[in-house]
């Protein structure tokens, strides 16, 4: 019997994916992981970058281990940073990391290793500059040589980087990147640095030791290296030299279809001779490769600094982005996550990852980390790395790179958040990936200069998770040497089956894509050009591309949404693109993931493709509920859901079923408020009266926990429904810990800070306790003077002060502010 080309890709690697599952797309049965579901395993875990930046003594390194375990982190990435006492890449150094790693196996936590001492990858703790000064980076410049005519030639450049040893952590030219198109530069870095973590923890690798992290390479110009020209006439067939003055031209055709070709050529060399490289040593090796690039969010920049984005990811085990400005925060429209998601789905990865928070402040709340991981999650990034856990928290170490979690009073609450995101990373990076649209994503126009289609590829993407239509990027190289077709779908390395693409207006594409597009569509796919069919079609070169028909019989031309596949979730409501979706297939079950991105409750009804019985696994804590009033229609089920503000689903549909039900609930009029003469403690003070600010109590700066205490009574007819009775505490900044009559009702990391408290009371007299915890941001951001004097120390020098202090004073207004009430809450039929 003929197997379907989905099962035969998910069955080839599966002698490796038993030994390490976690480096592989694997779709177990539901019950399994319903077993792993509330205790998951620690590789699948979130990520907290561990700053080494102080002495690093074994006493530091068991300290910071056991703390970071006890709130939640199962996972660390070992990072030099600022205030490192110990040299980095000196036998000591790797000493320590050995022991770290022990430290961790012992605690069941992994570890992952970052390649460089500072930022960007690539100088090699300085030797590049130091030793190896003939494998610094190049780049072409186009000068007036002496009889004033231009010329261009290579020079020594590269971009400025940041050295743990640097004083004061600048960022400057000092220490040189190496050339990352020479692949014997590669090789020389790995035997610096990998090939030292092998010698020392190298019996851990791909058990305790996950991987090795690469950061931000990029090039500051227009990429040369020794035989470049030469391979360029290999892969071309004709000598670059002559056009060179043309890569410094912003327009004109042929300049800009030479520009393509260079473009073609140099990142093809920096796929092998740099990502491939490395990528290729950490598999040999057990291990995962990760980096991230520059400019991720920006064609513009990304195509400038590292060329093509899935190029550079091909032989990358786990394709990530990062989020340290704020690009992604509420209001905001930032869906460059899906890129780092679509590359693992296109090469059979089953994670990408994202690093997360270095300039948001030390005011960012556990609410808004949460919410920032889940616009991620939701877009198929299922590695979160968080910045960060300083080593050290010794003079100006806490302000220079905020946010430092530990000193953060949420602290005490970070479990809630570690928890959640350790689950939801297991369950979303297990099972296939379900999408079954494709969006070609235009590198290839951007290499000249053409950024038209990829607005037109960022609008389609909005308009299709805003229709809660998932659907990943496909590129160019994907399309015409990666994607197989099989009875109307390109199927991926996941075994991932499109069965429409959409191809924005572009200028040129390849014709190897062309051919793919074309099978497809006879196979009975669906290809829709956005606008009109490519222009030009290029074979070995884009200089001598050819000009294309205005239309295919095979394609559509015009607008895409006549043209989808059948939805996977459907809304019977009015348009809500606040809720955006994520789809994985299980062996026996399928997963959702449902984010509602915006601040208004949403009472929707789904319909979510799949056999079996709906079950909502709820990951903060770990249970699993049968949402009430749901039917079996057809191949869904139709699943009515009340969503919070912020809130997200986890819906699997199970073969078994078996969760208990559980009804929807909503508040409804009926409330009885809590208010009077509260008694309030805040640092050591103590203020009677009504709810507001700690600003408002003279204490604007002050960063630290807070109680409050009220008692009030509970007539006798609300104790007879106290089975439907909850506390509301309103609005609160930013977690809380809460108890009623002595009894602990519970801990709210994140909104809504509402409690089912009908157990808990008692017709009477009851007593109400708060314990209300705020971020770090009021110390500099609520006290100008305080502001002043750090500055004054030299603590804040080359840091992002200047950036996350906007943050920083939207975060100063803190505590409970309410109203506080009991409600009570009605079944929704």
């Amino acid at each position: 019997m003929r197997r379907p080309l989905a099962t035969l890709l998910l069955a080839l690697p599966a002698a490796i994916a038993a030994d390490r599952p976690w480096q592989q797309v694997v779709a177990p049965p539901v019950a399994e992981v319903a077993r792993n579901f509330a205790s998951p395993p620690p590789e699948y875990a979130m990520t907290m970058w561990w700053f080494w930046n102080g002495p690093m003594t074994e006493e530091a390194i068991d300290r910071d281990l056991r703390n970071m375990k006890r709130h939640g982190v199962n996972a660390v990435l070992i990072w030099p940073y600022i205030g490192l006492e110990i040299q980095y890449l000196s036998p000591t150094w790797f000493e320590r990391v050995r022991y770290a790693v022990e430290a961790a196996k012992q605690l069941g936590m992994r570890v992952w290793l970052e390649d460089e001492g500072g930022y960007p990858s690539g100088f090699v703790g300085g030797k590049v500059g130091r030793e190896r000064p003939q494998q610094r980076m190049q780049v072409l410049t186009r000068k007036r040589n002496e009889k004033g005519e231009w010329a261009v030639t290579p020079e020594y450049r590269s971009g400025p980087t940041r050295y743990v040893h640097n004083p004061g952590f600048a960022k400057d030219h000092t220490n040189p990147l190496y050339d990352a198109l020479n692949p014997a530069a590669t090789r020389d870095f790995l035997a610096d640095v990998h090939e030292q973590y092998k010698r020392y923890v190298g019996r851990e690798f791909g058990k305790t030791v996950l991987g090795v992290m690469g950061d931000e390479p990029s090039f500051p110009g227009v990429p040369y290296t020794e035989g470049i020209y030469e391979e360029f006439v290999r892969i071309k067939g004709y000598d670059p030299r002559p056009h060179l003055g043309q890569l410094f031209e912003a327009s004109g055709e042929e300049a800009l279809r030479f520009r393509a070709d260079y473009w073609d050529v140099w990142t093809r060399l920096y796929r092998d001779n740099f990502f491939g490289l490395q990528a290729e040593w950490c598999a040999r090796e057990g291990l995962e490769s990760l980096t991230h690039l520059c400019g991720e969010e920006n064609m513009p920049e990304l195509v400038n600094l590292n060329g093509d984005f899935f190029r550079c990811f091909r032989k990358v085990q786990v394709p990530g982005v990062d989020a340290i400005w704020r690009q992604i925060w509420y209001g905001k429209t930032a869906d460059y996550p899906k890129l780092a998601s679509s590359a693992a789905h296109q090469y059979g990865r089953p994670r990408a990852f994202s690093e997360v928070f270095a300039v948001y402040g030390r005011g960012v709340s556990l609410e808004q980390a949460k919410w920032v991981m889940d616009h991620h999650l939701v877009r198929g990034v299922n590695l979160l790395q968080m910045m960060e856990y300083l080593s050290s928290t010794e003079t100006y170490r806490t302000y220079f790179h905020p946010p430092g979690w530990q000193i953060s009073p949420e602290w005490y609450n970070f479990a809630w958040l570690a928890n959640y995101m350790n689950r939801m990373s297991y369950m979303l990076s297990v099972g296939r990936p379900a999408a079954s649209i494709a969006i070609y994503y235009p590198t290839t126009s951007g290499w000249m200069r053409d950024f038209k289609p990829n607005e037109t590829a960022l609008r389609l993407a909005r308009e299709l998770l805003d229709s809660q239509r998932d659907f990943d990027f496909l590129d160019d190289d994907s399309l015409a040497t990666l994607v197989k077709v099989d009875r109307g779908a390109l199927v991926n390395l996941s075994g991932q089956r499109y069965r429409t693409v959409i191809v924005p207006a572009v200028a040129v594409m390849t014709e190897a894509a062309l051919n793919r597009l074309r099978e497809f569509a006879e196979s009975g796919g669906k290809v829709v050009f956005e606008g009109h069919a490519p222009r030009r079609i290029a074979g070995r070169t884009y200089l001598q591309a050819v000009a294309g028909p205005a239309s295919y019989a095979w394609a559509a031309t015009g607008s895409y949404k006549a043209h989808l596949p059948k939805p996977d979730v459907v809304v019977e409501d009015a348009a809500v693109p606040d809720l955006k979706c994520l789809h994985r297939r299980l062996a026996d079950g399928e997963t959702y993931f449902l984010f509602n991105e915006g601040s208004s409750q949403l009472e929707v009804t789904l319909r979510l493709e799949g056999q079996g019985t709906p079950e909502v696994w709820d990951a903060s804590p770990a249970r699993r509920t049968t949402p009430a009033g749901w039917v079996r229609e057809g191949d869904y089920a139709r699943v009515p859901l009340i969503f919070e503000p912020f809130e997200t689903k986890l819906v699997v549909l199970t073969p078994a079923g078996g969760a208990p039900a559980v009804p929807r609930l909503r508040p409804s009029q009926n409330q009885l408020a809590i208010d009077g003469n509260w008694n309030i403690q805040v640092g050591g003070r103590v203020f009677h009266g009504a709810l507001k600010s700690w600003s408002e109590f003279g204490m604007p700066s002050y960063v630290g926990g807070s109680r409050y205490r009220i008692n009030f009574n509970l007539p006798q007819s609300w104790h007879e429904k106290r089975d439907r009775i909850w506390l509301d505490l309103g609005k609160l900044n930013y977690s809380a810990r809460v108890q009623i009559n002595g009894n602990s009702l519970g801990t709210r990391a994140w909104g809504p800070f509402r409690f089912p408290a009908g157990k808990l009371l008692r017709a009477g007299e009851n007593e109400l306790e708060v314990e209300v915890y705020n971020t770090p941001a009021p110390e500099l951001a609520g006290d100008p003077a305080r502001l002043k004097e750090i500055e004054s120390k030299g603590w804040l020098k080359n840091s992002y002060i200047r950036i996350y202090q906007k943050f920083d004073q939207e975060m100063t207004t803190s505590g409970l502010l309410g109203p506080v009430r009991l409600v009570e809450c009605e079944a929704v039929e």
